[in-house]
């Protein structure tokens, strides 16, 4: 009878060894790749404190998120009093300022036109968004609410 443990057990043995034959090789980091304890060869001054830009970013998608975020990053409070939620424009992600005010200022610039009105105010530390009123329109001569002694007497014509 034929017994198959050693053989099962030689077999097993000899994958085991050839898995573990060789040492891996090291990755390969390129070439901008650079100790990270080194010493430079000339001095380098490095700000301690890098300027904050204010920008949109595609993940913000509303303008209240963006003015969410800017509130946070800024330490200011965002007071939404629209009744309206704003996409994000191509033009919102041109805005790269310093400050706050600068960005919120651009924005206004934006926005302005569509009925929002978005403030900065910098004593309270606070972003206000509020609606604009709707823009008084003339009545159209053409609708018979226009000049009603008017329409009147051409009524009364036989």
């Amino acid at each position: 009878m034929f017994n198959a443990k050693p053989l099962l057990l030689s077999s097993f043995t000899l994958v085991f060894l050839v898995g573990c034959g060789g040492a891996p090789k090291p990755a390969h980091y390129g070439s901008n790749w650079k100790p990270v304890h080194a010493y430079t060869a000339q001095v380098e001054k490095r700000p301690l404190l890098t300027p904050r830009i204010y920008m949109a970013q595609p993940s913000d998608a509303t303008l209240r998120g963006l003015l969410t975020r800017w509130g946070q990053e800024g330490g200011a409070s965002l007071d939404y009093a629209s009744g309206y939620e704003f996409s994000l424009v191509a033009d919102a992600g041109t805005i790269q300022k310093n400050s706050l005010g600068e960005a919120i200022a651009a924005l206004q610039a934006i926005y302005r036109p569509h009925g929002v009105d978005i403030r900065w105010r910098r004593d309270s530390s606070m972003i206000t968004v509020h609606d604009l009123p709707a823009p008084a329109t003339s009545p159209d001569p053409s609708s018979k609410s226009g000049n009603l002694s008017r329409n009147h007497k051409q009524q009364s014509r036989p």
